[in-house]
This record gives C-alpha cells, sequence and structure tokens, in this order.
C-alpha cells in the first residue's frame, strides 16, 4: 500500500470511490457537499491544494484530500477507504499522509466538516488533535486542528 498523488486518469476510479463509500450511507455527490467531485484534478490545483490517493497493487482504494482555502487555512476533504481496507490502519496512514503535506506547507491549522454517522472517521480525526467545534442541527460536525503547536 502506497500514498501518492493523484493524477488527471486516476479521476474517474476516485469518482467511482467516491460515489461507492457515499452509497454505504445512502448519500451520493453533491453540489453542495461536493464540489470537487466534478473536476478532482482541476480542483487540487489551486494554491498548495493537493489530492492523495492510497493504491494496493496499482487500484486505488482510498483517497484524501487538502484544499487551501487561503490565510493558511486547510480543509481536509475527500477521505474516502473502501470498505474491505477499513480497519487495518490505512485510513491512519492516509490522514498521517495529509497532515505531514500541510505541515510541511505551513498551513496553520485544518478544518473538517462532516457527518456525525461517521462515527470512526470522527474518532481518528480525534485521535490526531482534531477537536469539535461545532454540531449542526441536520447531523453535520465541524472539527479543527491547529498546527501550530
Amino acid at each position: 500500500m502506497h500514498v501518492r498523488n493523484l493524477r488527471k486518469e486516476d479521476e474517474n476510479l476516485v469518482k467511482k470511490l467516491v460515489t461507492n463509500v457515499l452509497a454505504e450511507f445512502g448519500w451520493k455527490p453533491s453540489s453542495k457537499y461536493d464540489p470537487d467531485f466534478y473536476d478532482l484534478f482541476g480542483f487540487y490545483r489551486v494554491g498548495k491544494s493537493k489530492f492523495f490517493v492510497m493504491e494496493n497493487r496499482n487500484k486505488i482504494i482510498g483517497s484524501v484530500g487538502i484544499e487551501d482555502k487561503g490565510r493558511g487555512q486547510a480543509e481536509l476533504r475527500k477521505f474516502f477507504l473502501y470498505k474491505i481496507y477499513r480497519g487495518k490502519g490505512l485510513g491512519e496512514k492516509l490522514i498521517d499522509h495529509a497532515l505531514s503535506y500541510s505541515r510541511r506547507n505551513r498551513f496553520r491549522s485544518i478544518h473538517i466538516l462532516t457527518d456525525s454517522k461517521l462515527v470512526v472517521a470522527i474518532s481518528l480525526y480525534q485521535k490526531k488533535g482534531f477537536e469539535i467545534i461545532k454540531k449542526h442541527s441536520n447531523g453535520d460536525i465541524e472539527l479543527i486542528l491547529n498546527l501550530q503547536t
């Protein structure tokens, strides 16, 4: 298993990953929550934004994106892993890769907007130092990690 930068030719395989994982929870990509979904390669070429994929034997099995929001702020996006690969520490490896990239690129903080149903992911975020800063009435949760410590 290794993590590498997104390539243009990966886009359809990543969209398949995202669509399949969202479907597990009864969701599908939406322009409101997934503006990056429709042009992953272009979206993550702005500023210091970066998108990573995890491969197993040349097959994309996971993803994570860091969106440069400006002024040292980043948002962690599209953290997905096919179900059969979960529970093996691979999600943590993806998050660690994204956090390492963020620190090297001197982001001051990373924000996450996620759904409260994603309890395993939220637990991992908290293990990595993210703190819940807001719980929305629609079930969304916002977390933040300060990287200036």
